[in-house]
């Protein structure tokens, strides 16, 4: 738990996002393969015992890890001194608005990708 939560206050991470990818049902549990997927998204290795140990404490009797409570646990707002600002995020500012039709279509997709790529934001984000 320390060195997962070592990890978010490094990297200024919003764990959430990652494992409600991986919740298609919206159910906030998943698969221990699952979790492991997610913490090794992070660069976070865990061993066979270490994700036992998991799913003993966090688990459900199905055997899916509750993630709510797991990052409950692993809040980096719990150890730190000051408390972590978290608002809502900055609206996305655009430099060009300037949109002439159909004809300009292709060229206004390649921007936004572009965009994306560069800023590393999911595509709902963007809109």
């Amino acid at each position: 738990m320390e060195g997962f939560r070592e990890l978010l206050i490094k990297n200024r991470l919003d764990a959430k996002s990652f494992f409600q990818d991986w919740d298609r049902h919206k159910h906030f549990k998943i698969s221990i393969k699952q979790f492991r997927q997610v913490l090794s998204n992070f660069g976070f290795i865990i061993s066979d015992e270490q994700a036992q140990a998991c799913v003993k404490v966090f688990g459900n009797p199905a055997g899916e890890i509750e993630y709510l409570r797991f990052l409950e646990q692993a809040d980096p707002a719990k150890v730190l001194p000051q408390p972590i600002q978290r608002g809502p995020k900055a609206p996305y500012i655009g430099k060009e608005t300037n949109f002439k039709g159909n004809k300009q279509l292709n060229d206004l997709m390649k921007k936004i990708k572009t965009q994306i790529k560069k800023d590393r934001i999911r595509l709902l984000e963007f809109f």
